[in-house]
C-alpha cells in the first residue's frame, strides 16, 4: 500500500517541480512510510511522488516511480495485485524478464506486452494508479472497480493536480482550495462525501471502475473520463442464477471461492492479521484464515465499558474457538477525548461516520502488531446483510404495502410526538425486565427512522429515507443535499427487485464513499494495510449468481454466509442481532465531549462562516445536551466539519 500525487501542466523550471512534487508526497508519508521517489518530465511541466509502504518484494526493486523495461510507461502505484504471481508466469510464458518480485512491476509488465485494456480486465485487486505514457504523450488516472483505494483530481489555477488524498493537492501552490456547498449539505445528510465530489471545487473523486486520460498538453476540459468496469447487469446475473443448484451445492461453492481468495490476499512478506468484530464477515474470513495457517492468526477486536455497546465479548468467544492470537482494547471515554481533537487530521476531507473512531483506534492496535490486516468489509453490501433491506422487504410487503399512505403517515406523526426521553427510559426499563442483551440500541433513533420510512410514497423515497442520517436543508443556508439515486442509478444497474436494487445503490455510493473511505484513511495512518476479501472481483462475480432468496428474505440476511459460518463455528456463537460498529459517542456529547463539542458550535463561529443556520444548530445542539432529542447523527456532521476546519487553521 502507498501513496502517490503529482501534476501536469506546472511553467517551473525543473528544480522547482522537484521541490513542489516533493512536498506533495512528504503529505503522504503516512501512507508510504518505508521509502519515497520522484518522477520529473520537464519539458511538459509534469511531477509525481511517491511512498511506498513495502508489503510485496521488500528490496528496491520495487521502488516507485517505476519505469517500463522499455522505458514506454512510468507508473506511480497505490495498492494491491492479488493474483500478480498468475500474471508473472504468463509474462514468462511471453519472454519478458521480471526483475523483482513487486506486483507493480508484474502490472507494468502487463500493460506493455497486454495493453492497458486488456490488463485492467486480467488483474484482481485493489488499486489506483498514475500511468504516463511517453510514445503517446498521455496521463492515465486508473481506480479500482469497487473503490478500494482513492484518488482525487481535478484542474485548479491552470495545473492538473492529483493524488491518493486531497492533502496533497493541497500542498501545491496552485490549489484554489474553495469550499464546495453542496459537499457540505451531502456531509450532513449521509455523514460523508458521496463520488465524485470533494470539498473542493474543482476537485473530484475518480468513481469506481473508471479512469481518465490527459494529454500532456491539454488544458482544462480535455481530460477524457470513462467506465472500464461495472457490476454485472441483472439479466447477465440472471443468467448465471439459472445455473445454481440448491443452498447446500452453493454453500460449498462459496466455501471454495473464499478459500482461495483468503489464501491469495494472505500472501505478503510481512506479518498478516484479521479485524476481528464478533459478526457475521469478519468471523468467517478469520475462520478461513486460521483453518489455512499453521499458527495462530492475530485478530483485533474494540470494545466499549459500556455494555449495551460492547461486542468485544462475542469476538473473544469467536477467537478462542478459533484459537487465534486474540488482542483487544477496550475504549474509555478518556481514549475518546485524546481522540477527537485530532480525528480530522486522519480524514484529510471532512468525515462524519462516527465509527470512524473506534476505527482508528483498532488499525493502531492492529499496526503494533502486523501490516497487513483482513477485514469483513463488504459483505453487508454483497451478501444483503444490512437491517434496511429487511425492513425494505418488510414494507414494501403485502400487508404493510396495503395500508393507505394517509393511516401510515399519521402513524409516523403519532410515533414522533413521543418524547425521545420516555422511549430511553421506558426500554432501559424494559430491559431489565426482560433481562435483555445489547441486540438492540438507540430505541428511539430506530423508532424515528421507521417513522420517516411509514411516510415514503415510493421504493425510491423509502431508499432515501433509510439512507439519510440528517434533515440537511433545515441546518444550512440554502444548500440542500444531492439524491443519490438520480446520481448512481444508471451505474448501480438495478434490477427489479427493491432490495436488489438497495444493494446494488449502496455498492457504487455507501460503499466506496463511507465504508472504504473509513478504512482506508484510518489504516493508512499508521501504516497498515487493509484487505477485502469480500470485495475480490471473484466473490462479487459468485455473489451476483446467486438468487436473492439465498441472500436476503423478509426475515433474515446473508443467508448463504450463516450457512457457510456453521462449518467452522457453531451458531450460539454468531447467532444474534447485527449491531454494527456502534458507539455511545451521543452521551458522551453530552458529558465527557460536551466541552469541545461547545466550543466548535459557538454562535459566534457559526454566524461568521455563514454556512449553517445557526439557530437551528444551537437549538438542536440544546435539546440534545438536555436530553430532550438525541440529535447525533446530525450534530456529529456538524461537529465533524467543524473540526476539520479548525485542524485547517480556518475556524
Amino acid at each position: 500500500m502507498c501513496g502517490f500525487a503529482g501534476f501536469l501542466g506546472s511553467e517551473c523550471v525543473e528544480e522547482e517541480d522537484k521541490k513542489r512534487a516533493v512536498l506533495m508526497g512528504n503529505s503522504l508519508r503516512h501512507r508510504g512510510p518505508d521509502d519515497s521517489g520522484v518522477w520529473i518530465e520537464p519539458g511538459f511541466g509534469i511531477g509525481v511522488s511517491h511512498t511506498r509502504l513495502s508489503i510485496q518484494d521488500l528490496s528496491s526493486a520495487g521502488s516507485q516511480p517505476m519505469n517500463s523495461r522499455s522505458g514506454r510507461f512510468v507508473i506511480a502505484f497505490n495498492g494491491e495485485i492479488y493474483n500478480f504471481k498468475e500474471l508473472a508466469g504468463e509474462l514468462r510464458e511471453s519472454k519478458y524478464v521480471l526483475e523483482g518480485g513487486s506486483d507493480t512491476e508484474v502490472l507494468l509488465g502487463c500493460i506493455e506486452c497486454f495493453g492497458l485494456k486488456k490488463t485492467l480486465s486480467l488483474i484482481i485487486g485493489m488499486f489506483a494508479f498514475a500511468l504516463f505514457d511517453k510514445r503517446e504523450r498521455q496521463l492515465i488516472l486508473v481506480r479500482d472497480r469497487v473503490g478500494e483505494k482513492p484518488l482525487y483530481y481535478g484542474w485548479q489555477s491552470g495545473v492538473f493536480l492529483f493524488g491518493s488524498e486531497i492533502r496533497a493537492l493541497d500542498t501545491h501552490p496552485a490549489c484554489e482550495a474553495r469550499l464546495n456547498q453542496r459537499s457540505i449539505a451531502n456531509l450532513l445528510a449521509y455523514s460523508y462525501i458521496p463520488d465524485p465530489d470533494s470539498i473542493y471545487c474543482g476537485v473530484s473523486k475518480l468513481l469506481p471502475g473508471h479512469s481518465v486520460v490527459l494529454s500532456f498538453d491539454g488544458s482544462p476540459g480535455d481530460e477524457s473520463v470513462s467506465r472500464w468496469w461495472s457490476f454485472p447487469s441483472p439479466d447477465i446475473a440472471q443468467r448465471a442464477r439459472k445455473t445454481h443448484g440448491g443452498l447446500g451445492e452453493s454453500v460449498e461453492s462459496l466455501n471454495r471461492v473464499l478459500n482461495d481468495v483468503i489464501s491469495d490476499q494472505s500472501i505478503a512478506d510481512v506479518p498478516t492479521g484479521v479485524f476481528l468484530s464478533g459478526g457475521i464477515d469478519s468471523s468467517l474470513t478469520a475462520a478461513i484464515m486460521q483453518r489455512q495457517s499453521d499458527s495462530p492468526v492475530k485478530t483485533f477486536t474494540i470494545g466499549y465499558d459500556e455494555p449495551d455497546y460492547n461486542e468485544a465479548d462475542h469476538a473473544k468467544r469467536i477467537a478462542e474457538h478459533l484459537g487465534t492470537d486474540h488482542h483487544e482494547l477496550i475504549v474509555t471515554p478518556e481514549h475518546i477525548l485524546d481522540l477527537v481533537a485530532t480525528i480530522s487530521k486522519y480524514y484529510d476531507e471532512p468525515f462524519a461516520d462516527s465509527s470512524q473512531l473506534p476505527t482508528v483506534l483498532l488499525s493502531k492496535l492492529a499496526s503494533e502488531h502486523v501490516t497487513v490486516a483482513l477485514s469483513g468489509d463488504g459483505g453487508d453490501e454483497i451478501f444483503g446483510g444490512y437491517n434496511r433491506y429487511l425492513w425494505a422487504e418488510k414494507l414494501n410487503g403485502p400487508f404493510v404495502s396495503k395500508v393507505p399512505l394517509c393511516l401510515k403517515r399519521g402513524v409516523a406523526g403519532g410515533i414522533v410526538l413521543i418524547p425521545e426521553l420516555f422511549i430511553a427510559q421506558w426500554f432501559d426499563w424494559a430491559k431489565r425486565w426482560l433481562r435483555l442483551g445489547s441486540s438492540v440500541q438507540v430505541p428511539a433513533e430506530k423508532l424515528r427512522k421507521l417513522a420517516k420510512a411509514l411516510k415514503s410514497e415510493s421504493r425510491e423515497a423509502l431508499y432515501r429515507s433509510l439512507t439519510t442520517t440528517c434533515p440537511a436543508g433545515e441546518l444550512l443556508i440554502e444548500v440542500t443535499p444531492s439524491n443519490l439515486i438520480e446520481r448512481h442509478g444508471e451505474t448501480a444497474n438495478v434490477g427489479t427487485g427493491s432490495t436488489e436494487k438497495m444493494m446494488r445503490l449502496d455498492s457504487v455510493s455507501y460503499l466506496p464513499g463511507d465504508i472504504l473511505v473509513k478504512v482506508d484513511r484510518a489504516s493508512m495512518a499508521f501504516g497498515l494495510e487493509v484487505r477485502a476479501p469480500f470485495l475480490d472481483l471473484r466473490t462479487i462475480d459468485f455473489a451476483n449468481s446467486l438468487p436473492m432468496e439465498m441472500k436476503v428474505t423478509k426475515s433474515s440476511g446473508k443467508i448463504i454466509l450463516k450457512s457457510l459460518l456453521q462449518q467452522y463455528i457453531p451458531q450460539e456463537l454468531f447467532s444474534r442481532p447485527k449491531s454494527g460498529f456502534a458507539i455511545p459517542v451521543g452521551r458522551w456529547l453530552c458529558g465527557p465531549l460536551r466541552d469541545w463539542g461547545d466550543s466548535l458550535l459557538s454562535r459566534e463561529i457559526l454566524n461568521e462562516q455563514g454556512i449553517f443556520n445557526a439557530t437551528a444548530v444551537r437549538r438542536m445542539w440544546e435539546d440534545h445536551i438536555t436530553g430532550r432529542e438525541n440529535n447525533v447523527s446530525c450534530l456529529w456532521g456538524i461537529l465533524m466539519f467543524q473540526s476539520w476546519m479548525r485542524t485547517r487553521n480556518t475556524v
